[in-house]
């Protein structure tokens, strides 16, 4: 396969820092090798995009900007390719991802080979014939194993009530100080509220916040600075 025989492998991530992560592991993969690869993800020129994608091998992408160009950008074929790859499935199937993925299926070729990847991969019929599969193979790297989790990973809780959730959390920031912390929490707006809490209280470590109304550079900039880190929290 060479730039010329055009697109030949999607990769479909529901987030765009997951796309990015992916396009930077593939860019030190395949340093060596010929194939062209390109990000689609929103929040950025989508006009620099649509002059690049009719030379691109490879895509990683979110949905809705992928789903743009299919609309939008008559540079856009997929018509040849033969690979689909959708990561975090189980997110990407959600129900808020149905109307775009529906529309993607729709424009791929029937012919293809398709790849899920998940640490929790839903075994739902109708999930699975959404993406049009025909006789799936199941394959788990923890099946044999006598737990789902690796032996030498500790995992603790603690059970607060509501109106003591930030001093608790609050105590073990403080407490881990010189380790890296990330903090997830169901929504946009309470990733902002407790980022700009917890730095009024000054845990003593590097504090960041990510959420999905951010800027796309800003995005970009907490999550170079929050890997490249050896200390500090995230609140995701």
């Amino acid at each position: 396969w060479s730039r010329q025989d055009g697109l030949a492998a999607l990769v479909i991530t529901p987030t765009r820092e997951l796309a990015f992560q992916i396009f930077q592991v593939l860019n030190k993969i395949g340093a060596e090798h010929e194939l062209s690869a390109c990000l689609l993800i929103g929040g950025t020129d989508v006009e620099y995009e649509k002059d690049r994608i009719g030379r691109m091998n490879i895509i990683i992408c979110t949905p809705g900007r992928l789903l743009q160009h299919m609309d939008e950008n008559p540079a856009f074929n997929c018509d040849h390719l033969q690979m689909l790859v959708i990561d975090e499935a189980d997110r990407i199937l959600d129900l808020g991802f149905k109307r775009q993925m529906n529309a993607i299926l729709d424009n791929l070729p029937k012919e293809r080979q398709t790849l899920l990847f998940s640490a929790t991969q839903t075994k739902n019929v109708d999930d699975l014939a959404r993406l049009a599969l025909r006789d799936p193979a199941n394959v788990s790297v923890h099946e044999n194993a006598s737990n789902s989790v690796p032996d030498q990973l500790t995992q603790s809780y603690f059970v607060v009530p509501d109106e003591d959730k930030i001093n608790a959390l609050w105590t073990f920031l403080a407490n881990n100080k010189r380790k890296k912390t990330l903090v997830f929490v169901a929504c946009c707006k309470q990733a902002r509220f407790l980022t700009e809490t917890l730095r009024h209280l000054r845990p003593g470590l590097s504090l960041m916040g990510l959420w999905g109304t951010m800027a796309q550079n800003k995005r970009l900039e907490v999550f170079a600075k929050f890997d490249q880190n050896t200390r500090g929290a995230a609140c995701i």
